[in-house]
């Protein structure tokens, strides 16, 4: 569509944008959160019991049998899902099958006083951001860097994102807002791994995967 076509579903679009693509099954999520609590939720009334702690190391003859946890007792298991994320990679490790697992750092600003609404989130490939509504406002996330799971966060990026969300959204207003940063998991081939352990009967490795081709793109602060 035109740009005129453009403005017609989102007014707050740039008049310097001349031409957009609709994607009409695109879908996102207005409260992550809430759904996550949802989960955990029904999980327990279905008789799940949720404990937390580190993961010291895991006990096995010939198969898995429990996981240890720092300070606390062990969960005994006979099947055990390794689903921690970028930090997988250093569970896998303690059963002596490391994975090349890496962290894509993704900076996001959460924006309550946006001054705008929107119906639809706007991706921009090409300037490495993308907008979205959410029950809170509106988050504004782009970019990923590959420096780790223990550098501090460099919100530099996060400034740079809003400011060229600001481009497509010129009354786009920064105010009453949080800036944070998330750990997704990656391999360097961005192939997802759905695999049962091939060292230790009893684990099962989850998805994990990269983003390539996402707007994300891996740009330098600046």
């Amino acid at each position: 569509m035109d740009g005129r076509g453009g403005a017609g579903l989102e007014p707050e679009l740039s008049d310097s944008i001349g031409i957009a693509v609709l994607f009409p099954q695109n879908r996102s999520l207005r409260d992550p959160f809430r759904l996550v609590r949802g989960l955990a939720q029904r999980f327990v009334a279905l008789g799940g019991e949720i404990r937390r702690g580190a993961v010291a190391g895991f006990d096995r003859s010939d198969r898995i049998s429990a996981v240890r946890l720092v300070g606390g007792d062990p969960v005994v298991a006979d099947k055990v899902v390794i689903c921690a994320g970028a930090h997988s990679g250093l569970l896998s490790k303690m059963l002596g099958e490391p994975m090349p697992l890496e962290t894509e750092r993704g900076y996001h600003t959460q924006i309550m006083s946006p001054g705008i609404s929107m119906r639809h989130s706007i991706i921009w490939p090409a300037r490495a951001f993308m907008v979205t509504p959410t029950a809170g406002g509106i988050r504004v996330g782009g970019t990923v860097e590959m420096a780790g799971l223990d550098a501090a966060p460099d919100y530099r990026r996060s400034k740079i994102t809003v400011r060229r969300a600001q481009t497509a959204l010129p009354n786009l207003r920064c105010e009453n807002f949080s800036e944070w940063m998330g750990h997704r998991p990656a391999f360097p081939d961005t192939v997802p791994v759905v695999s049962a352990s091939a060292k230790v009967p009893g684990v099962f490795m989850p998805p994990a995967t990269g983003i390539s081709g996402s707007p994300m793109r891996r740009q330098p602060p600046g």
